[in-house]
């Protein structure tokens, strides 16, 4: 679906919105809703709504409420902050873009904003392949029977919702009084929130059921938790988890589980963190459980991050090398389809690639077209990638999507969605090569052949670790020799540590909300963690697991690059080479964001659209200060 519109607006009021709603509900939800009507010929509307159970405003405040510096009442800004300034910018932004802003609100009841903007008729890139990809989506799990139990029945109907979308029948599992009467057979999975009553009566269900019925038939199990939760402990069951919040895309989990007990395995939460599952004897011999046991994890697993940017690297590295799986790294997509084509003649497999999308001499999207083509050889013509991008303009996803990547994740990094995304499609490319040996296996028995092989997951891996290892090390060294912005590879560790819960809702809410015009002391008021509204330092370092070593090395990496990447981009613009500047502007940017030089990052960004508009004398005009903003926060990294 292409919408001509203008993303980042729409964002900065969405961002302002959803940042009231948060800060002013203690508990209950809040509620996002879409949706496009027709106007009339070649005109229609977006509309948005954000609904909340939060305190609600008095009748006699709401006049007030969309005048500039005014909140409902002088508690606001002592309590919860702000300047008063966000409700009056965004009905300004919505009139702009041919719409309005309303709302209706009632006291310790809640709020509902809702504005829409004007836009020419909505059209689709190819017809047939959306009608494809949305017939695929509703079919994912038809015919499949969930049970559904959470303690708040807005998420109970949520998760309906969701789960009808993708095909599947859902149905809400009755109180704590019904359980006894409950047809758990007829489920062929139970989603079950990690709030409600019944987590602690399954163990206990799951015993009696098992000692009348055939394991088999029992529903698997989904707990859907927060990432920083702490495992539910069973004795007699063995659950996957669900992370927080719930997509249509989590349902893939789903799915994997599913396929996997078909297959005869029992994933575990170990499959999606630690990387330990064991498969059952699915002909119920248990003579023959240890012949048929393999280990189906993600450990030892080859995860591939490819990067020409040595800062992109570290970070991604920093992040993921808490996982138990092999970390290689290449610094181009050239450099990729050559290392996967060794790998191959060595009988190596990598399982999952993390691919930057803005790279010299083959991008990202031109390596992925290459690898589907078989260009890097047939074993991994279907490895999952994962697209890596500083670019979140609309339709950056779809062209992700379109040169064959699987999914996609912005810069910068951050460690608790990074983290849940790749460990998703690890599992799921060694569930897919376990069951597809499986087949194998039981193709070949049926005709009188012995599989004497290992399995490939484990022992092929096993086997070839210590050359690996060997691999590993002169990739490394043969990268830092190749770097221009470093001569060591630098080798980061991972300090487990929790993540604030409200991240991605702190994460530029309030400068979002801001306009071109609002002044300095405003900023700053915003941005009082910050150092002169330039550097969100904590931020930066909540988003890579508090690990303040490896953001101390990133930071110095930043320092000794950055003045270089940003020369040559003067020479860029003064050349007008439209490519390298936007490549350049966007590398730079990503660089800023990950450690939190957010000025830096909106400056690049700038000059990334100054570019794409080819407003050469603006970029230029503009290069003296973007000197400036690198000099100044040069000199704070020193003294940091």
């Amino acid at each position: 679906m292409e919408i001509n519109s203008d993303p980042h607006r729409i964002n900065q009021i969405l961002s302002n919105l959803l940042n009231n709603a948060i800060k002013f509900t203690e508990e209950g939800h809040i509620k996002l809703q879409a949706s496009l009507s027709d106007v009339d010929a070649g005109t229609q509307q977006l509309h948005f709504s954000v609904c909340d159970t939060g305190v609600g405003i008095a009748q006699e405040n709401q006049p007030k409420l969309f005048t500039a510096f005014t909140q409902a009442d002088a508690s606001v800004a002592t309590q919860y902050g702000g300047t008063g300034l966000g409700l009056s910018i965004c009905k300004q932004l919505s009139q702009l873009m041919g719409g309005d802003i309303t709302f209706n609100s009632e006291v310790d009841i809640g709020s509902t904003f809702s504005f829409f903007v004007t836009l020419p008729e909505t059209t689709y890139d190819s017809a047939f392949e959306h009608k494809m990809a949305v017939e695929n989506e509703s079919m994912l799990l038809n015919g499949i029977t969930i049970g559904v139990s959470a303690s708040y029945p807005p998420l109970e109907e949520n998760i309906c919702c969701l789960a009808l979308h993708v095909g599947a029948q859902p149905q809400v599992i009755g109180k704590h009084s019904e359980l006894g009467t409950v047809p758990w057979t007829q489920f062929n999975a139970i989603i079950v929130d990690e709030a409600s009553s019944l987590i602690r009566e399954l163990d206990d269900i799951w015993q009696a059921q098992a000692a009348t019925k055939d394991a088999g038939s029992l529903p698997v199990v989904y707990i859907l938790q927060k990432l920083e939760g702490t495992p539910f402990h069973f004795n007699h069951l063995v659950p996957l988890y669900l992370p927080k919040p719930l997509f249509r895309s989590s349902f893939a989990i789903v799915q994997q589980g599913l396929d996997a007990a078909l297959s005869g395995y029992t994933l575990n939460q170990s499959d999606i963190s630690s990387g330990k599952g064991k498969a059952e004897d699915i002909s119920g011999d248990e003579g023959a459980a240890d012949d048929t046991e393999q280990q189906l994890s993600i450990e030892n697993a080859n995860l591939l991050i490819v990067d020409d940017n040595m800062i992109n690297r570290e970070v991604a590295k920093g992040v993921l090398e808490s996982l138990p799986v092999k970390l290689f790294t290449c610094s181009d997509g050239e450099e990729v389809v050559a290392f996967l084509t060794k790998c191959e003649s060595k009988g190596r497999r990598i399982h999952s690639i993390l691919m930057d999308c803005q790279m010299p001499n083959m991008n990202g999207y031109d390596a992925t077209r290459a690898i589907r083509e078989g260009k890097a050889g047939a074993m991994h013509k279907d490895v999952p990638i994962i697209a890596m991008t500083a670019n979140a303009m609309l339709g950056e996803k779809e062209k992700c999507l379109e040169a064959g990547m699987d999914d996609f994740a912005t810069k910068p990094v951050m460690a608790d969605v990074l983290i849940p995304k790749v460990k998703q499609w690890l599992v799921h490319q060694i569930t897919a090569l376990a069951s597809a040996e499986l087949n194998d296996t039981d193709t070949r028995s049926g005709t009188g052949i012995t599989a004497s092989e290992p399995p490939l997951v484990d022992s092929l891996l096993s086997a070839i670790s210590k050359e690996m290892d060997c691999d590993t090390l002169s990739h490394s060294r043969t990268e830092a020799q190749s770097s221009k912005e470093s001569e060591v590879e630098i080798a980061p560790t991972i300090k487990n540590a929790k993540i604030a819960n409200d991240i991605a809702a702190r994460e530029g809410s309030e400068k979002e909300a801001e306009i071109d015009n609002v002044n300095q002391t405003q900023a700053d008021e915003n941005n009082s963690e910050g150092l002169d509204g330039c550097w969100e330092k904590d931020d930066a370092i909540a988003r890579i697991m508090g690990d303040k070593a490896l953001f101390s090395r990133v930071c110095d990496l930043y320092s000794r690059s950055a003045p270089d990447k940003l020369k040559l981009l003067q020479q860029a613009v003064d050349s007008r080479d439209f490519e390298k500047v936007q490549v350049l502007s966007l590398k730079l940017k990503g660089m800023s964001a990950d450690i939190g030089a957010v000025q830096l990052q909106r400056d690049f960004e700038s000059l990334w659209e100054l570019s794409k508009a080819k407003k050469w004398e603006d970029a230029e005009a503009l290069l003296p200060s973007i000197t400036d903003d690198l000099n100044t926060f040069l000199e704070i990294l020193e003294v940091a």
